[in-house]
């Protein structure tokens, strides 16, 4: 006879795509300019109470936000808790955003996760969003959402410094089927900053247990592996997309776990010695750049030590396992 455990339904949240990062930043000020000016992401939203500043491409209501550590917790809207005391005390991640096709498959999977005894942390409306977080095995925090309206750039117009995250109660009413996100947008990015990133496109992962985290990532976030190496302990998933949301690598002797860098697509082709002279005008150093047979990148460090990779794929536009081998091999991970 099977376990209980095997005759729970798998929760399978399946979103679309990783749509956002968000992460603890020791000087928000400082951060920002090198977000904004080296990074090329464009300031779309302030809210003071938790410290936080949003940017995006234009992609949806954030690519990425920055948030200042704190000892104390983040209150939003009505005493919502958005950070408890405890988190947010160091920089590093805070969380990883999933984008759902519409709020009826978010509320499904939410029903799902519920039987299947996941343990939901923390059900939020943001206002243009609604989300579901919880963690992975290895204790990074993730976000499922889906969004609450198409114009994210009027509610934020409107809603600039306050407080705009309270609680959600994902069963109170019937969910929208409306698909409200933008597939076609137009890019927006600081055309003076050296790179200019169309979108957030990668997250990668350092675990320690690398079959438990693959388990989850498709068992429970419903990501579709497009790769594995079980020998070189790495595993490519997508969302449904199809695009590579999300690299796991397995542990090595001396590497510290969880998120080691992100990756975001760029509009144009790096071109070396524009890039080069940029960056030295405006004294940034790349880590590294990369020219392989299947992408063009530079990876940048930002002033809290989280690597930042900006790349074009080659072979027209398509993903190659061969990336993900040259990344590792190149120190990237």
């Amino acid at each position: 006879m099977q376990s209980d455990i095997q005759e729970r339904p798998l929760t399978m949240f399946a979103p679309r795509r990783l749509a956002h990062a968000n992460v603890f930043v020791t000087d928000l000020e400082e951060s920002l300019t090198f977000y904004s000016a080296v990074c090329g992401m464009t300031e779309v939203f302030r809210e003071p109470g938790i410290k936080a500043i949003f940017l995006s491409n234009g992609s949806s209501h954030h690519d990425f936000a920055i948030m200042g550590t704190d000892n104390e917790p983040r209150i939003g809207k009505d005493g919502h808790v958005q950070i408890p005391s405890g988190r947010g005390t160091h920089p590093g991640l805070n969380h990883l955003g999933w984008e759902m096709q519409n709020e009826k498959v978010l509320v499904d999977a939410y029903r799902r996760a519920l039987a299947s005894g996941v343990d939901v942390k923390r059900t939020t409306d943001h206002g243009m969003s609604h989300s579901i977080y919880l963690f992975d095995p290895e204790q990074n925090f993730l976000e499922f959402y889906a969004d609450a309206t198409a114009d994210w750039k009027g509610f934020y117009a409107k809603s600039q410094n306050q407080l705009i995250s309270g609680h959600w109660d994902p069963l109170a009413q019937e969910p929208s089927t409306a698909p409200l996100f933008n597939a076609d947008f137009q890019p927006e990015f600081v055309k003076e900053a050296p790179v200019h990133p169309r979108q957030i496109a990668r997250a990668t992962l350092i675990v320690q247990d690398f079959e438990r985290a693959r388990t989850f990532y498709r068992d429970v976030a419903g990501l579709e592996q497009i790769h594995l190496d079980s020998d070189r302990g790495i595993a490519v998933l997508a969302g449904s997309n199809r695009e590579p949301n999300l690299a796991l690598f397995a542990a090595r002797d001396g590497e510290v776990c969880g998120l080691h860098h992100l990756g975001f697509e760029l509009v144009d082709d790096v071109e070396r010695e524009r890039l080069e002279n940029d960056l030295q005008r405006i004294n940034a150093s790349p880590v590294e750049t990369i020219d392989t047979s299947d992408k063009s990148s530079v990876v940048l460090r930002s002033p809290d030590g989280l690597l930042l990779e900006f790349f074009q794929q080659k072979n027209g536009g398509r993903w190659s396992p061969g990336a993900m081998r040259s990344d590792r091999d190149l120190h990237l991970i």
